[in-house]
């Protein structure tokens, strides 16, 4: 098994199922991860994580991008 299907593997424990638990979610002005992170009851280090590829910096995500969130809101 490589590093990135064990860190999938255990993305897809801590969100409750398999590589289907997840959603897409498009950033909008004024959203932060922590606020994303409340309405999907996760943290903003999880979605920090999930989306490492599309996000370099927690603080500075923007309108239209979009992530992947856990399908548990």
């Amino acid at each position: 098994m490589s590093i990135e299907e064990i860190k999938d593997a255990e993305l897809d424990e801590v969100a409750g199922g398999a590589s289907g638990a997840y959603t897409n979610y498009t950033i909008k002005s004024g959203d932060t991860l922590w606020g994303i992170a409340q309405r999907y009851n996760t943290t903003w280090q999880f979605l920090y994580n999930l989306n490492r590829d599309k996000i370099s910096d927690p603080d500075k995500i923007y309108p239209g991008q979009v992530i992947k969130v856990p399908n548990n809101a």
